[in-house]
């Protein structure tokens, strides 16, 4: 209709520079008196791709995992894909489900923020050469991208922030075992604890089944219940904090006068002027942004055996560590 070649209108609806202002104007015109509207699946069925990539996730209740789904989905689409969202709902066979039903649907690549320590059917699938990123969580083994925040150093800084504040009764409340998250975040609290020569009371070291608010919430009761009172609290993340802070207020303990309280990935409510929750944070924007551009260059060909990237987390003093310097 147009008098071009394929290729030239191809080009000319892609905006391509190298095609001329005259000729696009034609195409456009042509393609709008028509009703004219790309097709993804023939595009797809030509380029021998579905433009599409798989997103496994944890669950969306944690207001971080959220945060971060929504950049990842952001980024993509403006790459030219969509985004496909499968949750594993905390189970644990539900990644090997949910990579099943991905590459049914046939995506390209998929990016996983639900990886345990130990999860053969990710193994599998970097053995198989198939597209793969992990955000946020990662594998035992280093095999692999793995994109994550420096946990370890995160909660390190914490400690240490609590104990520059006079802080020496400091407990922990952890998330699940098996998770690298929950691993490298334990790491960094006995790492600084034996650092500064403070003994490690284990009874103060809890281990949650989830990071929830009620992971926080049923966990400091029973601290508190079994007559264990630590003068400061270091939670795995902020929704455990959360739950922590009802728990305290619930026994007519004061944050930070009685107990103070940290947390870890600085969600949005965390800066609320009525939580004002000390935490640590990391740019999930930079951490989307690598992990999209990462799954595209593999989907593009570029086999990576092997890559760890870590995140170096940022401390965010507010009130509820009692401390406001650092």
């Amino acid at each position: 209709m147009t008098g071009f070649s394929i290729a030239t209108v191809s080009r000319a609806l892609k905006d391509h520079p190298r095609i001329s202002q005259k000729a696009k104007k034609k195409i456009f015109e042509t393609a709008e008196q028509v009703g004219y509207q790309p097709s993804m699946i023939a595009r797809g069925l030509r380029e021998k791709k579905s433009y599409l990539i798989g997103l496994i996730i944890y669950d969306l209740d944690n207001h971080f995992h959220a945060a971060v789904t929504r950049r990842i989905i952001e980024d993509a689409q403006l790459e030219g894909y969509q985004v496909i969202i499968r949750s594993t709902l905390d189970r644990p066979e539900g990644v090997a489900e949910a990579i099943e039903d991905m590459k049914k649907s046939g995506v390209d690549g998929i990016i996983i923020t639900a990886t345990r320590l130990k999860e053969e059917s990710v193994k599998n699938l970097i053995k198989e050469k198939f597209p793969v990123v992990q955000v946020m969580r990662r594998l035992e083994d280093e095999t692999g991208v793995q994109i994550v925040s420096d946990g370890t150093y995160g909660t390190h800084m914490l400690v240490n922030h609590l104990l520059r504040s006079g802080r020496r009764k400091i407990a922990m409340i952890g998330g699940p075992e098996g998770l690298s998250t929950s691993k490298g975040r334990y790491d960094g609290y006995f790492q600084a604890m034996r650092e500064n020569d403070i003994a490690i009371n284990e009874k103060l070291v809890l281990k949650g089944t989830a990071f929830s608010y009620d992971t926080g919430y049923r966990l400091c009761k029973k601290m508190l219940r079994q007559g264990l009172k630590p003068d400061a609290i270091v939670c795995a993340d902020d929704q455990i904090a959360f739950g922590v802070m009802q728990a305290l207020d619930e026994a007519g303990i004061f944050i930070p006068e009685g107990i103070a309280l940290v947390g870890f990935d600085d969600c949005e409510m965390s800066s609320h002027p009525r939580i004002q929750l000390t935490s640590v944070k990391y740019d999930i924007n930079q951490m989307s942004l690598l992990a999209v551009r990462s799954i595209l260059k593999q989907i593009e060909g570029c086999c990576i055996d092997y890559k760890l990237i870590k995140l170096v987390p940022q401390l965010v003093v507010r009130r509820t560590c009692g401390y406001q310097t650092v």
